[in-house]
């Protein structure tokens, strides 16, 4: 619409010259008289709408060479010329909106409530309103709009109360996909047909049916650690598979299946005194079974759930030939708090670390089986983000471990992670970070002798780790490399070899083995290195994988995992940075 009303024209008035005189014969001849000095004409006076309008073009020119402070000063005098004109209002207004402070929002506001305070008409209003839309004070324009005649809207009026109208709606529907209510999405889209057909409510959409698509989710994972044949060694496969069944658009039933092959290697009776009860008799006993020598199991963790953006729920189960089958579950919830967001999760896990604390193990001379162990506890994460290149992760734990033929134990630990990107462009972006950990247990249960544990325990320990990332995607690819040092300290207390049966204890004295392991400091430096690569090999079709290591003192792990996202659908999105198949033993 035109800005400006029809200008009353310029004093164009001026003092014409007197007519010039005849020229007439005289006799006697008389001097002329002298002749009258030109008149200068005057300047136009201006009206205070005309002032008003130059200052607010000099306004112009002063904000293209950023001199906004001046170009302020001008609108103000063009107002203050024109109280009642609301363009020039409008103008200082979203100057001042413009310098994005909340104090000059304000005033950008006061500008147009005292331009209402001297005139309510409709380009007051209307002017009024332009401002509050574009300070997302969608209610406050359409009252303004609304106290309008209907049938004196402009066209510019009405186009304006059509886009805060959706703005307005478009802002609901985003927050209910980010509150993870989208059954409520789905209704609010479904019940608004005159809003379907925009971009932004299509896309939602979309996104939204997505969510109802059948989706399976594959890896294959090695995990390797150093250590004693068949006793504290390592290497194990892992077969992760999850079938994803959603039940509406917020709930998805998952059904986990993996495969779990345990592997430790073959126990030698003449160099294996630490394990099992072998050290309470000579190693060629009779009594040692040649079949019980194999400390390698086959077998399942299958389970059963329910997720959504705020829980999950799930319940399983070990399934095969393990020594100690148990069940496995918990209980997760996530709420926002504060500026962040928090997860809560009660939950009983499985305890990695070793074949005897995963699966449990079978003493090669009376077949008796021991270990299993499960973490029975609590766990708090934190998340903020300070800014967006700042963050931090706050985590804490507090878990019973129990187990079969061995000492219930208590585990708590406390970590602190702050991130900074430092380097960030379209498709890359690099993090340093730094992470604080401090564990501890009760009971120091880490050794392999019947009635121990096989998971490291320390009394006290803490560690200081530097990570830095370096996380991007392009062109249907995305990756994550990462690579760290840190340093740590340690303590354990002295324990029983045998820790539940005195009698075995003194069994393995009379045989001139150790029955108390001597604790005591330790810790030292690590490293680690992270690789994680995923492509997008089709619309509903991802694939990717990962190798890690990691260096210290006495812990030496290494992990490759491959996986495939598979949609019954049309699309399974690529994540950045690549997300595996986490296996249930590690929930």
């Amino acid at each position: 619409m035109p800005r400006n009303p029809p200008r009353r024209p310029a004093n164009t008035n001026r003092t014409k010259p007197a007519p010039a005189a005849l020229a007439q014969p005289t006799t006697p001849e008389v001097a002329p008289p002298p002749p009258a000095e030109p008149e200068v004409p005057t300047a136009p006076v201006l009206s205070d709408f005309e002032q008003g309008q130059q200052l607010a073009d000099n306004a112009q020119k002063q904000i293209d060479q950023g001199n906004k402070t001046e170009a302020a000063r001008l609108l103000q005098n063009a107002v203050d010329l024109n109280p009642s004109y609301p363009w020039f209002r409008y103008d200082l207004a979203t100057l001042l909106d413009d310098q994005g402070d909340a104090g000059s929002k304000q005033a950008a506001r006061r500008v147009m409530d005292e331009g209402l305070a001297q005139d309510k008409g409709q380009e007051m209003r209307f002017a009024a309103a332009l401002l509050a839309a574009r300070q997302d004070r969608g209610n406050d324009a359409i009252e303004l709009i609304d106290a309008v005649p209907r049938e004196n809207w402009t066209e510019g009026m009405t186009a304006l109360a059509k886009r805060v109208q959706y703005g307005q709606y478009l802002d609901g529907l985003r927050a209910q996909e980010r509150n993870g209510d989208f059954n409520a999405l789905a209704n609010s889209i479904g019940t608004t047909p005159k809003w379907r057909a925009e971009p932004e409510v299509q896309a939602l959409e979309q996104n939204l049916q997505r969510k109802r698509q059948v989706r399976l989710r594959m890896s294959y994972e090695n995990a390797i650690i150093d250590g004693d044949e068949g006793v504290s060694r390592i290497d194990s496969d892992e077969i992760p598979l999850q079938l994803d069944l959603p039940l509406d658009f917020e709930r998805t039933l998952f059904l986990r299946a993996d495969t779990l092959n345990a592997n430790s290697g073959r126990v030698n009776p003449a160099t294996a005194s630490n394990f099992a009860k072998l050290g309470t008799t000579l190693p060629t006993d009779p009594a040692i079974a040649s079949d019980r020598l194999d400390q390698n199991y086959k077998g399942h963790v299958v389970g059963v759930g329910v997720q959504t953006e705020q829980y999950r729920v799930d319940l399983g189960t070990t399934v095969g030939d393990y020594p100690v089958n148990d069940w496995v579950g918990g209980v997760q919830w996530r709420t926002s708090l504060g500026e962040g967001s928090l997860r809560l999760e009660v939950a009983r896990r499985m305890v990695n670390g070793s074949v005897l604390s995963t699966t449990g193990a079978i003493d090669p001379l009376t077949g008796e089986r021991w270990g299993g162990a499960r973490r029975n506890g609590v766990s708090a994460v934190y998340y903020q983000a300070f800014n967006p290149t700042l963050d931090f992760v706050g985590i804490a734990r507090a878990n019973l471990i129990t187990g079969k033929n061995i000492p219930d134990n208590t585990e708590y630990n406390l970590q602190g992670i702050v991130g900074k990107t430092v380097f960030q462009r379209p498709g890359h972006e690099v993090e340093i970070g730094a992470s604080l950990f401090l564990w501890s247990f009760e009971k120091n249960l880490r050794f392999y002798t019947f009635g121990q544990g096989g998971y490291y325990s320390p009394q006290a320990f803490g560690s200081l780790t530097f990570p830095i990332t370096w996380t991007g995607n392009m062109n249907g690819w995305s990756w994550q490399a990462q690579a760290r040092v840190g340093a740590s300290e340690s303590r354990e207390d002295d324990t029983a070899l045998y820790p539940l049966n005195p009698e075995l204890a003194a069994a393995a004295a009379a045989q001139g083995n150790p029955t108390l392991q001597i604790g005591g400091p330790g810790g030292g430096t690590s490293t680690g290195l992270r690789l994680a690569l995923e492509r997008q090999v089709l619309k509903n079709f991802v694939v990717g994988g990962y190798f890690e290591i990691d260096r210290s003192e006495g812990y030496n792990p290494d992990r490759l995992q491959l996986y495939l996202k598979y949609s019954f659908g049309d699309f399974f999105e690529l994540s950045v940075p690549p997300e595996g198949v986490a296996p249930y033993s590690r929930f």
